[in-house]
């Protein structure tokens, strides 16, 4: 058993949803493999920023799962508008090969993944971007790294470092 397991849905690019990146990369680097962190991609199906974001966070995880997180570490720090040249931009900044990364993006591999995804939030009833669930507690909108730590030591008997 690896500890605690959350779910995150959420964006890569909406004011709350970037806040909580912070907390959960914070949570990520304390507790290390304590803890199991589920993302599911959530945002509005026009927003073709998030589309293309979600796309190659998808393509870097299936190089190499710890390229997920880099992305998403790297992209909610963007202030630049999102582009095509500017995910492209990021993935070769996280170290990820980028000839297999633009090929992925080019042929959309991961197009049907986050449409499942999308439609998995909307058949659990999650609307609201960020969306964290620990066990049977559920936090939306703006989500804090307190309620987070108290919600993981609910499911477990690991301790925040203080």
């Amino acid at each position: 058993d690896q500890g605690p397991t959350f779910f995150i849905f959420s964006d890569f690019m909406c004011a709350p949803c970037v806040k909580l990146a912070a907390e959960v990369m914070a949570i990520r680097q304390e507790f290390q493999d304590q803890v199991r962190i589920g993302f599911v991609h959530l945002f509005s199906e026009g927003n073709w920023q998030s589309r293309l974001l979600a796309e190659a966070s998808f393509c870097l995880n299936f190089q190499r799962p710890e390229l997920f997180w880099a992305f998403y570490e790297r992209a909610t720090k963007e202030n630049e508008e999102i582009t095509e040249s500017k995910v492209h931009e990021m993935a070769r900044e996280i170290g990820a090969d980028h000839d297999n990364f633009a090929s992925c993006m080019i042929k959309q591999t991961f197009k049907a993944e986050v449409d499942n995804q999308l439609k998995y939030a909307h058949d659990l009833g999650v609307t609201t971007p960020p969306t964290v669930i620990v066990g049977q507690e559920v936090f939306s909108g703006s989500v804090s790294r307190n309620q987070l730590l108290r919600a993981i030591s609910n499911q477990s008997p690991i301790q925040a470092r203080k």
